[in-house]
């Protein structure tokens, strides 16, 4: 056996903060799935609640789902210690060897009491840049006590190491994998639901509207292109509508581009809508607010130029071949010149895109992202044997 080969039927056990359809949860169950079928590992999934989306993408995979809603109401020391403990006890019962925590409060629960479960490892999945605060006490003691951390971007990792103390050494930068599923409605449908013709500009972005994401910015700069083109153009903000839905809303009548945005909220076929967009942004509002954002790997992959934030996350992603199209952040003027360019040039939307295609399948596809993982794994249960 090679001192990264993984043993036979390992079993791993994903334990999962929410079971919604966000980007942590599906590179969680595409994960699972890799270790089931490629590395033959017996997977389960376990979560902090019931409901929501994934126990879908579950039942499909044929991944054994369990409820285990032991996160306390009051997020204090001796409830979280309880909740380590019972963390502990019901690992122990499984007969877990490999333990899987993803986002924070998993990451607090298992990592403080791994030890106690007889598992060979735990791994503390780091799933954003330091935005996500629960208890800091709690989180510097669980990340001293992790055996491996993985951050999905280099500014998780500093994260890990600056604000919660992590050992370097311990430290591992693993990207997310390329997960876009297949569209299921082709480009002309998508117009047409949209409103728009097939020569019309249609800009996408597809994020939750909430404070961390830099809405605002995206609309200032959109009433500029609007002002400087007579072409047909729409905006789309795909994502739930959230905490800044009203006050977007308002200022789109205020910039008087209201019939050039739609805000379409959740949407459940992004790959049919990026399919049918001509650009992608995504924009934040401060540094540490992003880890590595799936949003922009989605839209690389499809083929679309992206425009984005210059923040940590999103450098990391779109590389040194695109960061000309970064914009600083909250710098109206930098986001409308960059979808100007894209607006009137197909031939370079067209060069920019592919380039964005091949880095995200090259750099971010699913066998090489999650290969690096479970070698990575193999490597410290086998140190640990």
């Amino acid at each position: 056996m090679s001192s990264s080969r993984l043993p036979d039927r390992t079993r791993a056990i994903f334990w999962l903060y929410g079971l919604g359809i966000g980007g942590a949860e599906r590179q969680a169950v595409a994960f699972a799935k890799y270790l089931r079928e490629v590395r033959d590992f017996d997977v389960q999934v376990w979560a902090f609640e019931e409901g929501g989306g994934t126990p879908h993408a579950l039942d499909a995979e044929g991944i054994p789902l369990r409820s285990v809603p032991i996160w306390p109401s009051q997020v204090r020391v001796p409830e979280l210690i309880r909740a380590s403990l019972r963390a502990a006890f019901a690992l122990k019962k499984a007969k877990v060897d490999v333990i899987l925590p993803y986002m924070t409060p998993a990451n607090i629960l298992c990592c403080s009491s791994w030890r106690l479960t007889g598992a060979m490892t735990c791994v503390w999945n780091q799933r954003n840049g330091g935005i996500e605060r629960f208890h800091l006490a709690a989180e510097r003691f669980a990340a001293h006590r992790a055996p491996i951390l993985v951050a999905n971007s280099e500014q998780g990792g500093n994260y890990l190491v600056d604000g919660l103390g992590a050992r370097r050494d311990r430290v591992h930068v693993i990207r997310n994998a390329a997960l876009v599923d297949p569209p299921r409605d082709d480009r002309a449908a998508w117009r047409s639901r949209l409103g728009v013709s097939d020569s019309a500009f249609v800009v996408t972005m597809v994020a939750n509207l909430h404070r961390w994401k830099d809405h605002e910015t995206l609309l200032r700069s959109w009433a500029v292109v609007c002002a400087e083109l007579e072409e047909e153009l729409l905006l789309v903000l795909a994502g739930n509508r959230g905490e800044t839905f009203e006050e977007l809303e308002r200022l789109t009548v205020d910039l008087e581009i209201s019939q050039r945005v739609l805000f379409l909220g959740l949407v459940s076929d992004v790959a049919g809508l990026l399919a049918a967009s001509d650009a992608s942004v995504l924009l934040n509002r401060m540094e540490e607010g992003e880890g590595c954002p799936n949003a922009i790997i989605e839209s690389m992959v499809t083929g679309l130029p992206v425009v984005a934030s210059d923040i940590g996350g999103s450098r990391e992603v779109l590389g040194p071949d695109l960061k000309a199209w970064l914009a600083p952040p909250l710098d109206v003027r930098a986001v409308a010149d960059r979808l100007l360019a894209l607006a009137r040039n197909d031939e370079l939307r067209k060069k920019v895109g592919e380039t964005a295609r091949r880095r995200a399948l090259t750099e971010m596809s699913k066998e090489a992202t999650f290969g690096r993982y479970a070698e990575l794994l193999g490597k410290i249960v086998n140190d640990e044997s």
